[in-house]
């Protein structure tokens, strides 16, 4: 921003007096002798130079540094969207959940709130702590519904008629919350590609 404006100041004092020069030179009477068109062409110019700069300026911003997209390449490595997808999203959790997505999950979300995996992007930090509070919200609420059922599942107990009336009562909450997360998944992804996050 600085950058601009000693631009822009810059521009204040000498612009004027370039055009007065060249209208001097080409012979341009008209705007040598009235300073009213010679005001308005000056602020044009620099408008046209102040919406260039603030363009550059914005598309630096957007640009995403080459430590950001590493922690993106882990964050997405670590999470395994397609398992993720696959094993919670279009699960029922009257069905359960493989031990190796539910472990995927819990593994995000301890990276996730590291300082070194935060990024620079505040777009990009904010729509992964996003993603975050909905995964943590479906990790906290599930371990209390779920139960380690054998070697690959984690599931509900669904072995007396208590627990199968808890089970149906749960599954709602549950499907909805794994619903919250591929909606916060889907809105970072569609940011990581229109910003060049994913080569």
């Amino acid at each position: 921003m600085d950058k601009i404006l000693n631009k822009w100041y810059f521009g204040l004092v000498i612009i004027p007096i370039i055009i007065n020069y060249l209208t001097e030179v080409i012979q341009l009477p008209v705007l040598l002798n009235n300073w009213y068109i010679t005001s308005i062409v000056t602020l044009s110019i620099l408008s046209l130079i102040l919406v260039y700069e603030l363009y550059k300026a914005n598309q630096r911003v957007q640009q995403p540094t080459s430590r950001d997209k590493k922690i993106v390449t882990e964050l997405l490595q670590t999470l395994d969207i397609n398992n993720i997808q696959e094993q919670i999203i279009n699960q029922d959790s009257w069905n359960g959940y493989r031990k190796d997505a539910i472990h995927n999950l819990l593994n995000f979300t301890h990276k996730a709130e590291l300082i070194s995996f935060k990024p620079t992007s505040k777009n990009l930090d904010l729509l992964i702590s996003d993603l975050n509070t909905a995964v943590k919200e479906f990790s906290n609420y599930s371990s209390t519904q779920l139960y380690n059922d054998n070697d690959h599942f984690y599931t509900p107990d669904k072995k007396t008629e208590m627990g199968v009336k808890k089970a149906k009562e749960v599954q709602p909450i549950m499907n909805a919350q794994t619903d919250v997360i591929l909606k916060k998944l889907t809105i970072l992804m569609d940011y990581l590609r229109s910003n060049q996050y994913l080569d």
